[in-house]
């Protein structure tokens, strides 16, 4: 969770990332922020549990080289990790590393990339912030399963299954053949593929 990272008048636990590689404890998300406060923490409780200061992520007191978009941890409860101005971002933490990298996107599309298919199929914003949603067509069953990449940043593709989304799948959301239409939500890390 990124108290503090969002709109509001106190420190809501409504913003989270979602752990892509459980064993290097490795977290990720796309947040969209507009800090109130201008800084916040990161915590592995939420508003619903006991304060755990030991739960808790901070950059320490002393750190002056830390800055919005990158910068070394510590696990407790120290300074704030600046936030970066309002915009559409993604977060990329290792709690193992104790190190956090945020990127700016400006996105206006995703691409979908095919199995056997070395074209990229672009589906639009839907007007809702981190929204997409687009038509696809399989011509054959897609076994490996499909991808969602941010268009023109190639750091990390999105797979899942179950309408749920993964930073750094290795595995594609398997389809068979037909047209569908696609919607996927980066921030919820939801998605849905309606056959047509």
């Amino acid at each position: 969770y990124l108290p503090g990272i969002g709109q509001g008048s106190d420190w809501t636990y409504d913003h989270k990332i979602e752990v892509y590689y459980k064993e290097e404890q490795k977290y990720a998300g796309i947040v969209d922020v507009n800090s109130q406060y201008g800084n916040y923490a990161m915590t592995l409780f939420s508003s619903g549990d006991a304060w755990d200061t030991s739960k808790m992520y901070t950059i320490a007191n002393d750190d002056s080289e830390s800055t919005a978009e990158t910068g070394t941890l510590v696990n407790e409860q120290a300074k704030n990790i600046p936030a970066p101005a309002a915009g559409l971002y993604l977060f990329d933490v290792s709690l193992k590393e104790l190190t956090y990298k945020i990127k700016q996107l400006e996105i206006t599309s995703i691409v979908i990339r095919k199995e056997g298919d070395n074209n990229l199929y672009p589906i639009a914003t839907t007007g809702t912030t981190g929204e997409y949603s687009g038509t696809i067509t399989l011509s054959q069953d897609s076994n490996w399963g499909i991808k969602f990449y941010i268009k023109d940043d190639w750091t990390g593709a999105y797979g899942g299954s179950n309408g749920k989304l993964y930073y750094n799948s290795n595995d594609g959301i398997p389809l068979t053949a037909g047209t569908y239409t696609i919607t996927v939500n980066l921030i919820d890390c939801t998605y849905s593929a309606s056959n047509k």
